[in-house]
């Protein structure tokens, strides 16, 4: 987006559109003197002791008017908004699918944004199916367990 006046990090979010429904938590603003920096073969820790790094906001707080600054944008800054991370429920729950991992997300929290577990559900016998170094692995769960992004949630049925 061309910036034809002084624009606020804000203002060049809504004029992009806005946050997608699969928005992260964050915003991720580059410089574009840092860009230069980097790419001149300055390394990052010299770039930084510029003063110059990565501006993390919280997307929350941006786009309520949280953010206590005022982020302005110079001439070739990248705005960066990270896809949020998922994982997945299915088996005994009521609305199984994918859902958005909040942050300290159990399995119990995550279920219950699902709509809870079935009546049928065998709530002791959780599986979480987890990618590690490229495997993925299956262990046991309960309630209290956090989640990771791209976990998968089976709960089985009861057998009574």
């Amino acid at each position: 987006y061309a910036l034809q006046r002084q624009t606020t990090l804000l203002e060049a979010l809504s004029a992009a559109g806005g946050p997608t429904p699969d928005a992260g938590f964050e915003v991720i603003l580059t410089h574009a003197a840092d860009q230069q920096a980097l790419s001149s073969g300055t390394s990052k820790a010299s770039a930084a002791a510029n003063g110059q790094s990565a501006v993390r906001v919280s997307l929350e707080q941006l786009m309520a008017g949280g953010v206590p600054q005022r982020i302005t944008l110079q001439d070739g800054d990248v705005v960066y908004v990270p896809a949020a991370a998922f994982v997945y429920l299915t088996g005994e729950i009521q609305r199984p699918g994918r859902y958005r991992l909040e942050k300290d997300a159990t399995i119990q929290k995550t279920v219950t944004a699902a709509g809870g577990f079935t009546k049928f559900a065998a709530t002791k016998s959780m599986i979480v199916q987890r990618m590690v170094d490229g495997k993925r692995l299956e262990f046991q769960a309960g309630p209290g367990d956090l989640l990771q992004a791209e976990d998968v949630v089976v709960v089985h049925p009861s057998l009574f």
